[in-house]
């Protein structure tokens, strides 16, 4: 029986690696990309890529979709799995074009050119793009303007595809999670385990979010949930999307 592959980007980082463990186990030979290299990768093939210059380098994408078609040479791709991202802080004062324009690029250009590019495989089988935006989308706060606005554009591209190529028999979705036990949100709490703590307090769930509950929904509807199901965002977020936070 031929493999039945799924590509996820940015499987290095916590989300993505619990994603690419998840599919496997679901049966599919999962295509790990990353602009990182580690000696170590949670996948059955690993391709090093830089997601702005696939997307802004014409013979740089051809060059990489030939190393993706190479290994999906005996198998079809059934999902394409849109994780990778790059995070700015700063300022609208102090943040630079360049840094705002990558987060676009990254973000949200990356994704439409990988969906362009395995369209016809994706149609093929009916498969599903699934793509990992955040809750930034919609509610967000200071200094978020760059990761915010792309993650807003990665939601309406969602929406927009599952219009656009719903009919072709591909299916589109998008998860927004709220904060997500990863390495990079520790990071920014480091050496201050009380606000980390108050993190989980401000969730109506009383915890924040675990990598694997990412991966749990994003296998859930590559497998096929619902056949009516197209266009769907769905909010991980442990219901704080819902809640005011009065003053202190």
């Amino acid at each position: 029986m031929p493999d039945k592959f799924v590509i996820v980007t940015g499987v290095q980082g916590n989300i993505g690696q619990a994603i690419a463990k998840d599919l496997e186990k679901s049966g599919f030979a999962v295509i790990g990309m990353d602009i990182k290299v580690s000696e170590s990768v949670p996948c059955d093939h690993f391709i090093q890529i830089d997601l702005a210059k696939y997307f802004l380098d014409p013979e740089y994408l051809s060059k990489k979709n030939r190393q993706i078609r190479k290994i999906m040479k005996n198998g079809m791709l059934h999902a394409l799995v849109n994780n990778a991202a790059t995070q700015k802080i700063d300022s609208t004062a102090n943040l630079s074009l360049q840094d705002f324009h990558e987060s676009q690029v990254v973000n949200v250009c990356a994704p439409f050119a990988l969906v362009k590019s395995f369209l016809t495989d994706l149609t093929k089988t009916g498969g599903a793009v699934v793509n990992i935006s955040s809750i930034h989308s919609s509610l967000t706060k200071p200094q978020f303007v760059a990761y915010a606005s792309s993650k807003a554009g990665l939601t309406g591209l969602t929406n927009a595809l599952a219009v656009d190529i719903g009919a072709m028999g591909v299916k589109t979705f998008a998860i927004e999670p709220a904060a997500i036990d990863t390495d990079m949100l520790r990071s920014g709490f480091s050496g201050n385990p009380e606000a980390l703590a108050k993190l989980n307090e401000y969730h109506p769930t009383m915890k924040i979010g675990q990598p694997e509950e990412v991966a749990g929904i994003t296998s859930y509807l590559i497998n096929g949930a619902s056949s009516f199901l197209n266009g769907s965002v769905i909010k991980l977020t442990g219901g704080i999307h819902g809640r005011l936070h009065d003053p202190d």
